[in-house]
């Protein structure tokens, strides 16, 4: 497989790949969302996936925000779903998000910028709400993995060679700033957060300013 195809299989939408029972299946969002049914759900860097589209229907969330750079215009709204915008700052009110989801994000990401999109995450979500990033894989397989108790990895797989993670993070209160940190460090050393194929595409440029829009518009909540 080519640079140029694997990079449009991991842009595409089609049914199979980042559809969304792609999102369903990587998340453990059930059949059909019903773990995030009348949640209110944010989903960083969903592209042109269709999963906010199919969550948006009636009688699943109650409300799903995709947020997204590549957005073609800078539409600070929730009507449409869509709003432009990067994880490291993301711009929301506190703690107004039930779930927070991150999928093939943070693979292009230094550890700096992986603590800051967790640390956003972590302000907008509710306390005891659930940060779902999706690829992560251990280092070393063969070895049960340290992780903090309020922190899991979990699995699925279509065939035994093809196993892939996701970190779910549940928003404890309790957790202080500095021990957050401390945990969050630990985490970068024992997953890999740029798993198998993706060390192979060449590092997208980070945005190191944020985009004026961005730096003035109101909160959004």
């Amino acid at each position: 497989m080519s640079l140029q195809e694997i990079r449009a299989q991991i842009d595409s939408s089609e049914p199979g790949y980042r559809d969304f029972n792609f999102y369903c299946r990587v998340f453990g969002l059930g059949s059909n969302g019903e773990t995030v049914q009348n949640q209110s759900v944010l989903d960083i860097g969903s592209s042109n996936s269709n999963f906010v589209k199919e969550l948006q229907k009636p009688g699943i969330t109650k409300q799903v925000v995709s947020l997204d750079p590549a957005y073609k215009e800078p539409n600070q709204t929730v009507k449409t779903g869509k709003i432009v915008g990067v994880g490291q700052l993301l711009p929301f009110a506190s703690q107004v998000f039930d779930t927070s989801l991150a999928a093939q994000v943070m693979i292009f990401m230094s550890p700096t910028h992986i603590y800051m999109t967790l640390s956003e995450m972590r302000r907008v979500t509710v306390p005891n709400g659930r940060i779902k990033i999706y690829p992560v894989q251990p280092f070393k397989r063969d070895q049960a993995l340290d992780l903090p108790d309020y922190v899991t990895v979990d699995y699925y797989s279509q065939k035994p060679s093809d196993v892939w993670y996701t970190l779910d993070i549940t928003n404890r209160p309790d957790i202080n700033q500095a021990q957050w940190q401390e945990d969050i460090n630990h985490l970068t050393t024992v997953l890999d957060f740029a798993p198998s194929i993706y060390k192979y595409l060449p590092a997208r440029k980070v945005q190191r300013n944020t985009p004026k829009y961005l730096k003035i518009a109101p909160l959004i909540f």
